[in-house]
């Protein structure tokens, strides 16, 4: 009798697992479902939610994306195909970059770590604790180092071969949400306060501080940052409706604004491509990780604005600060071709639209037109 009651309740829990467990498996593919991601009963390998964070490696060949899903997917940069699907972090992936010249990826997660994983093993590699709140901007050198930044206002430079971390703190008193490496000891970040500071690895005060938002912006957050590595060139976007670029003094690190480009909406991602022939801005009505704030007439896009840089002028900036008379080779790499070297096919933006011409010393002969978002 005995036997027969608990087995009657193993049956009855058996049968309760297996229709939770198809609720669940019928819930997720609603969810699939109301996002496109089902066609013909067949789920198409990406992200359920939000994509917070891209990186392609320095060869072109994988483009890795992570989301609020916790995934981090690795994709064909040729073909668009999907690769493989990395798992680990326990909360959404905010922020993701690869190592110069490897298929090494660093994440990091609003769960406060930061992991590294080997794209051509498709394998976990670390993890690296250290932040007290979320991680919010990563960049990563040549070498076997990283920075990162959080809302916890530290920033955290990872030597990964010794197994330590420097951490500075200092001149910005909000949320450092963004960061970007100037050189493989260099980096400058951007505040939810409204300022920019550029660091050294050796000095854990920052180098120099400077308010980039103005007093009628409706929020006063830098959001992104983005550098011509081994240069003196950086740029900042906010919320204001303008992407600002820097020169950044090689001997007292100081920064001196040089020019505006404008960018309607809230900057998401700054990046300089075609080797400083392009300034790349990710916009929108609205912030990557929240809805603090909405700008309703901005379009949700990248926009590319073309650069004219001078060789002459944009100088490359050493690890201890100085000027490096290479001009920022690093390994043969010339990053500072002029556009006008290259034809290009088809241009971004209107050459004869709102020309503007820089002699600040900055290497930016002219910036060429204010852009399209595509």
């Amino acid at each position: 009798k005995d036997w027969l009651i608990h087995g009657r309740k193993s049956s009855k829990n058996t049968s309760k697992r297996k229709r939770q467990q198809l609720h669940h498996k019928r819930t997720q593919d609603n969810r699939a479902k109301a996002a496109g991601k089902i066609v013909d009963r067949e789920v198409v390998r990406g992200h359920i939610g939000q994509v917070h964070a891209l990186a392609i490696s320095s060869d072109g060949k994988f483009v890795a994306s992570g989301g609020e899903d916790r995934t981090i997917i690795i994709w064909n940069a040729s073909s668009g195909e999907y690769v493989d699907r990395f798992k680990g972090h326990r909360d959404g992936v905010s922020c993701l970059t690869f190592r110069r010249g490897t298929h090494q990826l660093y994440s990091g997660s609003l769960d406060r770590t930061v992991k590294i994983w080997d794209v051509d093993e498709m394998a976990y590699v670390d993890t690296l604790f250290g932040h007290q709140s979320e991680v919010m901007g990563i960049d990563a050198t040549s070498r076997e180092r990283c920075v990162t930044s959080g809302r916890d206002r530290t920033v955290r430079f990872w030597k990964i071969p010794e197994e330590s971390q420097l951490v500075f703190r200092g001149g910005q008193v909000g949320s450092m949400d963004t960061v970007t490496l100037l050189n493989d000891n260099m980096f400058a970040t951007g505040s939810d306060d409204g300022t920019i500071a550029v660091w050294a690895a050796t000095r854990k005060k920052p180098l120099s501080v400077v308010s980039s938002q103005s007093s009628e912006a409706p929020l006063p957050w830098v959001s992104s940052v983005g550098a011509l590595r081994n240069t003196d060139l950086l740029a900042s976007g906010g919320s204001e409706g303008f992407v600002r670029l820097w020169k950044v003094d090689s001997n007292t690190s100081k920064l001196s604004l040089i020019g505006k480009v404008d960018a309607k909406g809230i900057v998401n991602g700054i990046a300089f491509g075609g080797r400083g022939r392009y300034l790349v801005i990710a916009v929108g009505q609205e912030h990557r990780l929240g809805r603090w704030t909405r700008v309703p007439e901005a379009k949700n896009g990248i926009m590319l604005v073309r650069l004219d840089l001078d060789e002459d002028k944009v100088r490359g900036i050493d690890e201890d600060g100085d000027d490096d008379d290479d001009n920022g080779d690093d390994g043969g790499d010339n990053f500072l071709v002029p556009a006008s070297r290259e034809k290009v096919q088809q241009p971004v933006a209107d050459s004869h639209d709102n020309e503007s011409d820089s002699d600040h010393g900055s290497g930016i002969k002219k910036i060429k037109g204010k852009g399209k978002v595509v």
